[in-house]
C-alpha cells in the first residue's frame, strides 16, 4: 500500500511538473467597435477562449477569474498603457500572454482582429487579422485563425497541419504527432527546387539544397514517396508533375548476360500520374561493346524532403 502510495505521489509530481511548463494566457474581453454590440463582442472573446481550450496548446484563465481580478485590481482602460500595472495584472493572472482583441466593420466586412500581450517584456509581439463576409463564417474560419495565431506566442513551437506551408514554403504532408529524434513534420521541397536527373546525382543534388536557409534536404523513402502522392499530388498541391519521381529505396542483385552475371543496382520510382511504383535498373553496364542497362542515364524527377 505505501509503495502504491509513493508510486501515486510520483505520478501526481510528474503531472504537476509537465502542467507547469504549459504556457498560461488570458483572454481581455473584446472591444466592440463600428456598430458592433458589446454582446456580439463578448461571444468572440467566448469563441476564442474555447477554441483556445479545444486546442490544448496552451492553459486559459478562467473568464470569471479574469474578471474578478480586473474588478478586485480595478485595472482601467488606461492601465494597458502602464507597464507597471501590466507586469502587476500578469502576475495575478499567473499568465505569460494576454490576448486582447476587437471586432469592427470595414467595407461591409467582419474585421476581428487580436493582439498578443507578452507580460515579460509588457510589449505587443503580435497582431493577427481575421476578415469575414458574414458573422457566420466565424465557425469555420475562427479555428483555423486560432491556430496560425497561436504560433505568434512566446515560448509556443509552430503547429503544422498537413497540407500547409512549412518553413521553406513547400507542403507538410506528414505529422507523426509529437517531436522524438529532433523532429515532428515532414516537409516536401517546393515546387521551384524540383529538377530532373539520373540517380547516381540525385542524393548528392538533394543534399545540396538550400531552401529559405533550410538544409538537410534527401529523397524520400518509398513510403513518403507514396505519402506525397497521396496527401499533396491527389490533393492538387505542391504543383506536382505526372511524371515519376525517384526514392531513395535502392538495392543491389545479380542479372545474367549471356555466360556473365552482374550485379545490378535497382531504384524505386513512382508514377504521380498512376500512383503505381517500379524498380529500375540504375547501373552503367557495358558488355561486348554494348550498353546492358540505360538505368543510370535514365532522368526522372526529383522532389527533396526535410524533417523539422
Amino acid at each position: 500500500m505505501k509503495k502504491a502510495l509513493l508510486v501515486l505521489i510520483g505520478l501526481l509530481a510528474i503531472s504537476v511538473g509537465l502542467t507547469a511548463q504549459q504556457l498560461t494566457v488570458a483572454v481581455s474581453p473584446f472591444e466592440a467597435r463600428g456598430g458592433f454590440s458589446a454582446d456580439e463582442a463578448d461571444a468572440i472573446t467566448e469563441i476564442l477562449i474555447s477554441e483556445l481550450v479545444t486546442n490544448g496548446t496552451v492553459n486559459v484563465v478562467d473568464r470569471r477569474s479574469f474578471d474578478s481580478i480586473i474588478a478586485e485590481m480595478q485595472f482601467q482602460a488606461s492601465d494597458w498603457a502602464d507597464s507597471d500595472r501590466v507586469a502587476q495584472l500578469g502576475a495575478a493572472l499567473n499568465a505569460s500572454s494576454i490576448l486582447q482583441g476587437s471586432v469592427s466593420s470595414l467595407g461591409g466586412r467582419v474585421v476581428i482582429t487580436v493582439r498578443i500581450l507578452d507580460i515579460n517584456t509588457v510589449q505587443f509581439v503580435s497582431s493577427s487579422t481575421l476578415q469575414l463576409a458574414n458573422m457566420g463564417e466565424i465557425f469555420d474560419k475562427f479555428p483555423p485563425f486560432v491556430l496560425s495565431m497561436l504560433s505568434n506566442l512566446p515560448g509556443v513551437m509552430r503547429v503544422y497541419q498537413v497540407g500547409e506551408l512549412g518553413p521553406s514554403g513547400g507542403y507538410v504532408f506528414f505529422d507523426k504527432g509529437s517531436y522524438s529524434d529532433g523532429w515532428r513534420y515532414l516537409e516536401a521541397a517546393p515546387d521551384s527546387a524540383e529538377f530532373s536527373t539520373g540517380f547516381n546525382n540525385a542524393e548528392t543534388r538533394a543534399g545540396a539544397l538550400n531552401i529559405n536557409g533550410n538544409t538537410g534536404w534527401r529523397l524520400p523513402t518509398r513510403e513518403e514517396l507514396n505519402r506525397m502522392y497521396g496527401t499533396l499530388k491527389q490533393h492538387n498541391l505542391g504543383n506536382f508533375a505526372n511524371g515519376s519521381y525517384f526514392s531513395n529505396a535502392s538495392s543491389s542483385r545479380n542479372r545474367v548476360y549471356g555466360h556473365s552475371t552482374i550485379n545490378m543496382n535497382h531504384v524505386w520510382i513512382q508514377n504521380f500520374e498512376s500512383g503505381n511504383q517500379s524498380e529500375i535498373e540504375t547501373n552503367d553496364v557495358t558488355f561486348r561493346g554494348e550498353s546492358a542497362s540505360l538505368g543510370s542515364f535514365r532522368s526522372f524527377r526529383v522532389r527533396a524532403v526535410r524533417q523539422f
